[in-house]
């Protein structure tokens, strides 16, 4: 499967997340932050990481291949 599709993924599911631990974050007052933290990070490099993939990919492929 192409890089730039698992990125969209990763994004999906890590927004997915983000999302429910914002919510357990209101529920417990803010203790679960850290879990909001990493999705959010998560969320935010699974694109310009898998665009990065994406071009090493291309750029290792031989023209004869």
């Amino acid at each position: 499967m192409r890089p730039i599709l698992w990125g969209i993924i990763v994004l999906v599911l890590s927004a997915i997340g983000w999302v429910i631990s914002v919510v357990l974050n209101v529920v417990t007052l803010g203790s679960l932050r850290w879990v909001s933290n990493m999705f959010g990070i998560i969320a935010l490099f699974s694109i310009p990481a898998s665009v990065i993939w994406e071009i090493i990919r291309k750029k290792r492929v031989r023209p004869g291949d």
